[in-house]
């Protein structure tokens, strides 16, 4: 998440939330508490739509949770996505749904598709919230780290603390269930390696460009 600085003051200030809408909303409080007067979410989502590889940079034009539909800023997302649409980025816009825990099956992706959304993450929506009560605008910006067709292995759930590190214990149990987990854990590091690119790209636009 970013905050927009004063005119006196470098653009934007980034806060790591961690993983989940507990960590996201932490985060967005307390750059609202250092003077925010706008946040934009920032990361990784899977992708809903088979259009959307790794590596798609997403904007999200609405975004929602199992607590309902939170408000995206329509003129922070249609500047943003000019922007981006002007350095020559492919981009995105879509619905974005926050779900409170991991989509790893193909079949579960498939029924937020069928459900309109285009992709899903775990922490937009509760930043979404945060940013509605205390009145600022909020947008949010993600790269596509694992194609709709991708499955991910249901311990991958557990290979990160809240705060985003691995679980070392847990990524070596992983590995010793053989080649099959070897796999899957390295289509997840190619696809997540294609979101880091795509966050690079927008991150050599956004700052120069946006601003609250």
């Amino acid at each position: 998440m970013w905050r927009a600085g004063r005119a006196d003051e470098p653009v934007w200030r980034i806060r790591v939330g961690g993983v989940g809408a507990r960590c996201a909303a932490e985060a967005a409080q307390a750059l609202l508490h250092d003077g925010a007067r706008a946040l934009l979410c920032w990361g990784v989502a899977g992708g809903l739509q088979s259009h959307l590889a790794p590596g798609a940079i997403f904007v999200a034009d609405r975004v929602a949770d199992p607590g309902g539909v939170e408000p995206v800023d329509a003129d922070a997302c249609s500047r943003l996505l000019d922007v981006l649409r002007e350095a020559g980025l492919p981009i995105v816009s879509g619905g974005l749904w926050s779900s409170p825990h991991a989509v790893t099956e193909v079949s579960a992706k498939r029924e937020l598709a069928l459900a309109g959304w285009a992709a899903v993450d775990m922490e937009s929506a509760a930043v979404a919230r945060v940013a509605r009560m205390a009145g600022v605008p909020f947008a949010a910006i993600r790269a596509i780290s694992d194609p709709a067709e991708r499955a991910l292995p249901s311990a991958a759930t557990h290979l990160l603390r809240p705060d985003g590190r691995v679980r070392v214990m847990a990524l070596l149990a992983l590995l010793l269930r053989g080649p099959e987990a070897w796999r899957a854990l390295g289509g997840m590091r190619r696809d997540f390696a294609a979101a880091c690119a795509g966050l690079r790209q927008v991150s050599g636009v956004v700052p120069l460009s946006w601003t609250a």
